[in-house]
């Protein structure tokens, strides 16, 4: 039988009418504070059976042993409710399990869980209650959620606004973030919560001017890794791509081109000219165009160190880095020129990064000499 809070059971028993034995049922009877009840009894006086009723009886019920520690409750996040935690109630001389709730927030409230407290050698419960809230929080917000399952891939044109955690009757709510459309010639200044004045306030996001530069006056970024998956019998990857847009530069991914018979695609490249740099649009051509070099980028650097390679390093050995490890990432070997010659340097794991991309080293052609570009985490 589940017990019902608040109630005490009295449980049935037999009685004595025109002289036969008669069942009566239990039932439940509403608790009374500071009693508990007594059940009646059948006694043998002189012979004959006596009933004896039951009754409330004077009781000090308070617990003299603390409460067992709170069951873990997984309760997650429901919009507009508080989550009401579960506890243990005396009941009958026993800790009883009482499992948490959902109650409708109250505006301008903030829910006070309830509490056990040892009174002079004995348990007391302080009950939980819908308490004012502070207005502002004193305390600095939880740190951000990483959102890099729900953001997912890039979005062509758009700004993704991260998510936030928001001040809610005295709680720390979190709001996911969203993508928007971006805004000609603006950009995206995130909010943030500030200390002011002793407390946190909250400074909101907003879309601010810029000056759009119709030239590209600093190099593009290093490409981006990109995910391309298994090979796909009669289609070639064209790779992605740092776009100009709205002065800044904005990454296009790469996707799956029908191949075309005897042609070979030759990406497209970012070139300095006139001082601002320009697409060169890729194209199917053929394999002598593709081994031809692409015209050099950039001057030549004036601290390339005496003897610098003028040739490009050799094609990497294969390398088998095994099984992959859980929380690591696998750094491919590369080569770097050393005492006049290129020295390979075998590829290693290495711990990943949250949030980070491991970007490997390239080598480029600028004028005529090989500089290596250094990679990293980005």
């Amino acid at each position: 039988m589940q017990p019902r809070r608040g109630f005490t059971f009295v449980r049935g028993q037999w009685e004595w009418k025109n002289g036969n034995w008669d069942w009566t049922p239990g039932h439940w009877e509403r608790e009374r504070k500071g009693k508990r009840w007594r059940e009646g009894r059948w006694d043998n006086q002189n012979g004959v059976w006596v009933q004896v009723n039951g009754d409330w009886e004077d009781y000090d019920d308070r617990p003299r042993v603390a409460p067992p520690a709170p069951r873990e409750e997984n309760f997650g996040e429901r919009r507009g409710f508080t989550f009401v935690r579960g506890q243990y109630d005396w009941r009958n001389g026993n800790w009883e399990w009482t499992p948490g709730h959902w109650e409708k927030k109250r505006k301008g409230k903030r829910w006070r869980e309830a509490r056990w407290e040892n009174q002079n050698g004995s348990w007391v419960r302080v009950d939980g209650a819908w308490d004012e809230a502070p207005r502002y929080p004193n305390q600095a917000p939880p740190q951000y959620r990483d959102e890099s399952q729900v953001r997912g891939a890039q979005r062509n044109g758009y700004v993704w606004i991260k998510g936030r955690w928001a001040w809610d009757d005295g709680d720390w709510q979190w709001q996911a973030g969203r993508w928007e459309k971006e805004r000609p010639s603006a950009q995206w200044n995130e909010g943030r919560w500030e200390q002011r004045n002793g407390q946190w306030t909250w400074i909101e996001g907003s879309w601010a001017a810029v000056t759009v530069s119709a030239y590209r006056n600093a190099a593009p970024p290093a490409p981006q890794n990109e995910n391309v998956g298994p090979a796909r019998n009669g289609f070639t990857w064209v790779r992605g791509k740092w776009d100009w847009k709205n002065g800044k530069w904005d990454w296009v991914g790469g996707h799956w081109e029908k191949s075309r018979a005897n042609k070979i695609w030759i990406d497209g490249r970012w070139e300095q000219r006139n001082g601002q740099w320009t697409w060169i649009e890729g194209e199917w051509g053929t394999q002598q165009q593709q081994q031809q070099p692409p015209p050099p980028t950039q001057p030549p650097p004036t601290n390339a160190p005496i003897g610098s390679p003028t040739q490009p390093p050799p094609p990497p050995p294969a390398e088998n880095p095994g099984p992959a490890k859980a929380g690591y990432v696998w750094v491919p070997g590369d080569y770097q020129w050393r005492l006049g010659k290129y020295d390979w340097i075998p590829g290693h794991w290495e711990r990943a990064r949250a949030r980070k991309v491991y970007e490997a080293p390239r080598w480029e052609l600028r004028g005529n000499v090989y500089v290596r570009i250094e990679g990293g985490w980005r």
